[in-house]
């Protein structure tokens, strides 16, 4: 029996520690543990350089023919939807009741009407509670038409000699030239002696005759 003890401490439990020992402790931490971390990091690394750099390729994919394709189709769409409309209706209003403005126009009552069917057109309101609004149009108007304005005068072009003025025989083609021209030198020579040279006397006497003078050539007689 004491054998058998002995024999089980000295050498049945060191060979089974040993085998232990070599076969399942020492592969653990030399070979497992570092397989798993092996492993581990080879998952990481994968994720990081092929799994993630591919879903981004793909998610940026997604958005740029979101922006190039997607977008631009939907809004190209519409407009060509939004342009037919309004060339069906320009069209129907054409072939209807609907009025053209291109002409201009003085307009009094409601009407249904298409403007600037043929280039920019001025709107421009006449009724008195508009008023400010509507002399800002025509003026604004009037600039783009290019009118000049001359609210302080001003002489335009050279300045004629000559006025011709339309002869009463009511013939356009036929004109007359009137030349006016009015020169006075009037004299006064007085004569007298005594009271008669006054100052005051001679003085009443001139104020009398240039006077007279006045009235003879004046539509409009002195009061």
């Amino acid at each position: 029996m004491w054998t058998g003890i002995t024999t089980f401490f000295t050498s049945t439990l060191p060979s089974w520690a040993t085998s232990v020992w070599e076969n399942n402790i020492v592969p653990f931490f030399t070979q497992t543990i570092p397989g798993f971390f092996r492993n581990l990091w080879s998952s990481i690394s994968g994720f990081f350089t092929q799994t993630l750099p591919t879903l981004a390729m793909n998610v940026w994919v997604s958005i740029k023919s979101f922006f190039t394709d997607t977008i631009p189709s939907f809004f190209g769409g519409l407009w060509d939807k939004v342009k037919s409309s309004f060339g069906a209706g320009y069209k129907a209003g054409k072939g209807s009741s609907i009025q053209e403005h291109a002409w201009g126009g003085i307009m009094t009552k409601p009407h249904m009407g298409i403007v600037a069917e043929d280039g920019a057109e001025s709107l421009i309101p006449l009724s008195p509670s508009k008023r400010q609004r509507g002399l800002d149009l025509w003026q604004r108007t009037g600039e783009l038409l290019g009118v000049r304005a001359y609210e302080d005068g001003g002489i335009v072009g050279e300045e004629p000699d000559e006025i011709p003025v339309a002869s009463a025989t009511g013939k356009a083609s036929q004109n007359i030239t009137i030349k006016v021209g009015v020169k006075a030198e009037p004299k006064f020579t007085i004569e007298g002696s005594g009271d008669n040279t006054d100052e005051n006397k001679v003085v009443a006497i001139l104020k009398a005759y240039i006077r007279e003078m006045t009235d003879d050539i004046s539509p409009f007689p002195s009061g």
